[in-house]
């Protein structure tokens, strides 16, 4: 008996500490204030860098997109021939043209067809 009176008041006397599970860490109420002012500080002067205004001479000028296109050829029985190509330049942001060609000799031609 004498042991458990002494026991309880030896845990009387220390603080209750809470055992701290693998990697967690407890900030203090002093550490959470500081945090709190670094990051708002940081906030501030992200919102400062994000107002500040730009001056059209500032900016580099846009590149023009490059051009797109194709190109083919074609050969095939009887003199067949053929040759085409599509370009499309663009003009500025949003705008642009498109050019297209075919050349087709369809060969010697010097038999009869029936259209119908």
């Amino acid at each position: 008996m004498v042991i458990l009176i002494a026991a309880v008041a030896l845990a009387a006397q220390s603080p209750v500490v809470p055992a701290s599970s693998g990697g967690e860490r407890r900030l203090t109420p002093e550490q959470i204030e500081q945090v709190l002012a670094e990051a708002a500080a940081k906030r501030k002067a992200s919102e400062r860098q994000a107002s500040g205004t730009v001056e059209i001479g500032d900016l580099e000028p846009m590149r023009a997109p490059p051009l797109h296109g194709e190109f083919g050829v074609s050969a095939g029985t009887g003199g067949y021939r053929e040759i085409f190509g599509t370009g499309i330049y663009p003009f500025g942001a949003d705008g642009g043209a498109a050019v297209s060609f075919d050349f087709v000799d369809f060969g010697d031609r010097n038999y009869r067809r029936d259209r119908y």
